[in-house]
């Protein structure tokens, strides 16, 4: 039972075909593919609904131009190639991530470990109150655990 009072809405309404509850906090990523969806839905219903048949309208022409099968038509086209870019560009931006992951926090080879041995051993060859060490004790290096 969808409590519209308390819940978000479904989309179509529940009990109406099994709808999609849409979250208030999700990740973009679900948004996106949670929205794509009913736009995908929205389209495929659409044809039926204008060829004339049972439950269509036969003489559908708005006066306002963005409102015609043609230009929904070619909307859904290009967010559909929205989407495509989109989903390439994220996953450049996931691999870029992972790449720089890799060179950052690699056990034994990343940047993090190497200035942390580095920074040791400054302290172990100067000692901890000498010039040398304390120019650097300040800085802090984090490591990120690798999957």
């Amino acid at each position: 039972m969808c409590l519209n009072e308390i819940n978000p809405p479904c989309i179509p309404p529940c009990g109406k075909g099994g709808g999609v509850r849409i979250k208030t906090f999700m990740p973009i990523k679900n948004q996106k593919k949670i929205i794509i969806g009913i736009v995908n839905l929205v389209v495929a219903r659409i044809p039926p609904l204008f060829k004339g048949g049972p439950g269509g309208i036969s003489a559908y022409k708005p006066k306002e131009t963005a409102l015609t099968i043609e230009a929904l038509k070619a909307k859904h086209e290009s967010l559909k190639q929205t989407n495509s870019a989109d989903i390439a560009a994220e996953a450049m931006a996931e691999a870029a991530r992972t790449q720089r992951d890799n060179l950052l926090h690699a056990d034994k080879t990343g940047l993090v470990d190497i200035a942390m041995d580095s920074k040791y051993y400054i302290k172990s060859a100067y000692g901890a109150n000498s010039a040398q060490y304390k120019a650097i004790s300040g800085i802090r290096f984090t490591r990120k655990k690798m999957n």
